[in-house]
């Protein structure tokens, strides 16, 4: 497909995991979804303590990457954290 000189490629594959390589994929998409949505919860509630005068600084991204090695230290989120 062409978009502006610009061609995108995907490529689609198909994984056949055994029992053993399966629970490993459910348990880091677990930790991912569960890392991101305590991410995006922190991101929701400054936004609504935003409102308020005392607070003066949004959390960005780049400042909850900077956490993530701290939280590596916690056991539940140390195989995806690299």
């Amino acid at each position: 497909m062409d978009k502006g000189g610009i061609i995108l490629k995907s490529y689609k594959y198909r994984l056949y995991p055994n029992k053993e390589q399966k629970e490993r994929l459910v348990e880091t998409l677990d930790t991912c979804r569960h890392l991101y949505n305590t991410s995006l919860g922190s991101r929701k509630l400054q936004a609504e303590l935003y409102q308020l005068p005392i607070a003066k600084q949004w959390i960005t991204v780049k400042t909850q990457s900077k956490s993530l090695p701290v939280q590596k230290k916690h056991d539940k989120y140390s195989c995806v954290i690299g």
